[in-house]
């Protein structure tokens, strides 16, 4: 996917993006979405699901700026962070 002013293209991968990375990009691409269109669309991406219908999943304390965390309700996607 290209700006339209002939520049690179968008990165697909987080660690593309580097340590300032904002996660509006992400939002956009997958909130909304469901989980089966996730899981196509993350191809070498690090991710997990933070929550699932407002209960919390297992996960670390780590802070990984190349890891995508998604809150899932009833099957959609409604929030995405970086961590």
């Amino acid at each position: 996917m290209s700006n339209g002013k002939g520049s690179k293209p968008r990165p697909t991968n987080l660690k593309e993006f580097g340590a300032n990375y904002d996660s509006i990009f992400w939002k956009k691409q997958y909130i909304g979405k469901t989980i089966d269109e996730l899981s196509e669309k993350l191809n070498n991406t690090k991710w997990r699901y933070r929550t699932i219908d407002g209960k919390g999943c297992m996960g670390t304390c780590d802070f990984r700026r190349d890891r995508l965390n998604f809150d899932i309700i009833n099957g959609k996607i409604v929030d995405v962070s970086i961590g």
